[in-house]
């Protein structure tokens, strides 16, 4: 048998061996076919890429004298080539033949050169292909496992082996022999097992019917005669169990009183609390209420009698007052419900039920206090509301109010001063006023200053805003800017007084119809005025007051300038004597 079993296993590393082998001739044989492939199309595509080259050469050469060919047919004397765009053609290229045949053999030599580098494509891509299978086939080779022996001495041997196996004769299967053996021992194995299980459950068997006999004789022991049959057994049972029933419908009656009783307590005592917390919120929500009230009060500058007027929530108190006298009397029907339920669980026999006791303790207390929140934010909420409706109430009256005093508060605010020139009424009157005299002091300006000058009033910025005052300036036409009174001459300076004299005269009499000014005196200031030749700035100023002394009112002039005392017809001079001075009247 062991000679057999090792005969076999040569004979299956042989068979193995000689797999091997075939395998390997396979990959050989692949890897010569696919050599010779590549080498075939290596040399095909050598000899295609030469010959390709030099068809490529000679077309494109013929391409290229073709393009010159009919260029230099397009070409006219004195005008630009159309391919390098000189005027001259020194050598243009010279040919025979009809353009239109010149044009289909250059399509033909393109079709040509088109088809050469698509034969160049295919071949460059049939040699890749062959070079990458070469490629595997190599790699196939090398990852195999190099045979010990030929395949002909391989298959040599297996004959050699076959041949003496079957000089042998038939050959019993030890494989099969041992595989029955092994069944044979494992059931017996089994079947040992089997009996020695079968005798420990015996001996326990045994064991537990002596316990249980030995039990029942000391159970039996303590029975009395009479309820050891089996009839007597059962109805003290019956009876036994009759009489829990009993009790436990009573215990849960008398729960379910208790329950009933300790909820209507609970609520009636939360409701007394929430009543209660809610009352002192109320009345804090209240004084809260009254103070922020009079704050508001002063901030918006209403009294207290006003407000009252308005007030519209005293028709309420005899609600709140029904309110709460009801819950006073549900308080009273409560806590006499509390005492019906207490007499009605007076005289019955409580259960010792103390784990059922302290949960129902803490759950009545977590009860309890869910309640008292729930009271609490929905008098809170309550007090809420009615604050919120009340400060709605005076929001759109306090809107009211401000939409009708709106414009009255907006007159008011321009007459203080808060318009965007922020000038008061008063100031503003003034000015406007003082605007007309400065009219009229201008049309007096004007000509005795040849239209150099004009008055206007000085805009100064306060706080990002423009005032008007009454302060004046002079815009000087030459420069185009104003400028102070304090920086024109001696006699620009009297010009300017007697300009605003004479306005402010004029406006006095157009405001006021019944007064008249007919006379004006003028002191000095003459001798600040230039003259040209005896007679310039000065002349103009004479010019003016003769006007005015010919067309509404006279004019009275104090000076001791020459020319002033000559263009004055009617006058009298001051003469200082020896004796004291003297009035001559002066002739006309």
């Amino acid at each position: 048998m062991k000679r057999s079993r090792f005969t076999e296993e040569q004979i299956i590393a042989i068979l193995r061996e000689q797999e091997a082998g075939s395998k390997t001739a396979d990959v050989c044989r692949k890897h010569g076919v696919s050599s010779a492939t590549f080498y075939k199309w290596k040399a095909a595509y050598g000899g295609v890429d030469v010959s390709q080259a030099r068809k490529l050469k000679v077309l494109e050469d013929e391409n290229a004298r073709l393009k010159r060919l009919l260029a230099s047919m397009h070409l006219i004397d004195g005008e630009p080539c159309p391919v390098c765009g000189s005027p001259e053609h020194p050598s243009p290229a010279h040919g025979d033949g009809d353009p239109r045949a010149l044009e289909t053999e250059m399509r033909a030599a393109r079709e040509r050169l088109d088809s050469a580098v698509r034969a160049a494509d295919l071949g460059e891509a049939a040699v890749t292909t062959a070079e990458t299978a070469l490629d595997e086939r190599v790699g196939e080779l090398a990852a195999l496992t190099q045979p010990k022996s030929s395949t002909a001495d391989a298959a040599g041997e297996v004959a050699r082996l076959q041949g003496e196996l079957d000089a042998l004769g038939e050959i019993a299967a030890p494989a099969e022999l041992e595989r029955q053996a092994g069944e044979a021992k494992a059931s017996f194995s089994i079947a040992t097992d089997e009996a020695e299980k079968a005798r420990e459950i015996l001996q326990k068997a045994r064991t537990d019917e002596a316990v249980a006999a030995r039990a029942y004789e000391d159970a039996i022991a303590g029975v009395p005669e009479s309820l050891r049959s089996e009839g007597a057994l059962e109805r003290e049972g019956a009876a036994i169990a009759a009489s829990i029933q009993a009790l436990r419908d009573a215990l849960a009656g008398a729960e379910e009183r208790l329950r009933t009783a300790a909820t209507d307590r609970d609520t009636t005592a939360a409701q007394v609390l929430g009543a209660v917390d809610a009352v002192a919120k109320a009345e804090a929500e209240v004084a809260k209420g009254r103070s922020a009230l009079e704050a508001r009060l002063v901030e918006v500058g209403l009294e207290r009698t006003s407000y009252e007027l308005g007030c519209a929530d005293i028709p309420r108190i005899a609600a709140l007052a029904e309110r709460i006298r009801a819950f006073r009397h549900d308080v009273a029907v409560a806590e006499a419900q509390a005492k019906a339920a207490s007499d009605a669980i007076k005289d019955v026999e409580r259960p010792d039920v103390a784990a059922l006791t302290v949960a129902r303790d803490a759950a009545r207390a977590e009860c309890l206090r869910s309640r008292r929140a729930a009271a609490d934010a929905d008098a809170a909420r309550k007090v809420l509301d009615d604050l919120l409706a009340s400060l709605r109430d005076q929001l759109d009256r306090l809107a009211r109010l401000e939409e009708e005093t709106g414009p009255l508060r907006g007159l008011a605010e321009a007459f203080a001063g808060e318009n965007p020139m922020r000038t008061p009424l008063e100031t503003f009157a003034i000015g406007a006023l003082f605007d007309h005299v400065l009219d009229a002091a201008n049309l007096r300006l004007d000509p005795m200053t040849a239209g150099r000058y004009r008055f206007e009033r000085d805009a100064q910025a306060v706080g990002g805003r423009t005032k008007r005052g009454l302060d004046i300036r002079v815009h000087d036409i030459q420069t185009g800017r104003p400028r102070e009174i304090s920086t024109l001459s001696g006699g620009e300076t009297f010009i300017a007084a007697l300009s605003l004299a004479l306005g402010l005269s004029d406006i006095v009499e157009m405001s006021h119809g019944r007064i008249r000014l007919d006379t004006i005196f003028i002191d000095e200031g003459f001798g600040s005025l230039d003259t040209e030749n005896d007679s310039g700035t000065l002349d103009l100023v004479l010019q003016v007051l003769q006007e005015i002394v010919g067309k509404s009112r006279a004019a009275g002039l104090i000076s001791h300038v020459p020319l002033v005392q000559q263009a004055v017809p009617n006058g009298f001079s001051i003469v200082k004597g020896v004796g004291g001075s003297r009035v001559e009247q002066k002739a006309a």
